[in-house]
């Protein structure tokens, strides 16, 4: 599936990108100064714009920022649902993936923009793992007939087993497209981890990461797309 997201003519007085990107960095400025009353007043217009109109900086050369802000947003714990905050996590990666799709398609040129784009989403799977088990689970299953509650287990199981590798085919891509990771240190030890305890990822597990990455974004882009923000 490779559904194309078009930005509508017609906000009808919805939030501009202008708008939107002046709270992310409101947020993101109040965060780092310690101004959490401001933060979470910008981090809720943010959730809300984007669930009134989820295309906004979609075509835009900043939309990792999105993906950075609903990630600082799970976890500052900005809500106490779980489901809200999973939602979160979906939301930071498709924002974070389509920065990726615009570098590629060579909207975005700026090496910068995307070396952050990649190295938030290393933390987002690092750090939110869990949050993409169960729908990863559901490419493990069968979908002509009702799931066994051994195949369920079992994709769970798989699911769990193959996040490794989607992290690790992120850090892959840093390393083949900047030739190491620029002294990042928190990139450095979680690759040095991974290769530890993981001593023999073959050619074949990486390629697996990589499709249940891109598998992971078209999934939840999709919902996105129809407004389906429950995960």
């Amino acid at each position: 599936m490779n559904q194309m997201l078009n930005y509508p003519k017609d906000l009808n007085n919805m939030t501009t990108d202008k708008i939107l990107l002046e709270n992310i960095e409101t947020a993101l400025r109040a965060v780092e100064n310690r101004k959490y009353r401001i933060a979470n007043d910008a981090f809720r217009f943010i959730y809300e714009a984007v669930h009134q109109n989820p295309l906004l900086l979609w075509n835009h050369s900043r939309v990792y920022l999105l993906g950075r802000v609903f990630l600082v947003m799970y976890h500052r714990d900005l809500f106490d649902s779980e489901e809200q905050n999973v939602e979160l996590a979906h939301l930071s990666l498709v924002y974070l993936q389509r920065s990726e799709d615009l570098y590629k398609s060579k909207h975005i040129t700026d090496l910068e923009t995307h070396f952050e784009t990649l190295r938030i989403q290393a933390v987002l799977l690092k750090t939110c793992e869990d949050c993409f088990v169960e729908n990863v689970s559901l490419f493990y299953q069968p979908h002509s007939r009702e799931v066994s509650p051994d195949e369920k287990n079992g994709s769970f199981r798989l699911a769990s087993r193959v996040m490794v590798y989607v992290l690790y085919s992120i850090l892959v891509e840093i390393t083949d497209t900047f030739d190491g990771f620029k002294n990042d240190l928190f990139l450095d030890e979680t690759c040095k981890y991974i290769e530890l305890e993981n001593p023999s990822i073959s050619d074949k597990l990486l390629k697996e990461g990589s499709n249940v990455r891109q598998m992971l974004y078209t999934f939840s882009k999709a919902k996105i797309a129809n407004k389906e923000f429950h995960f």
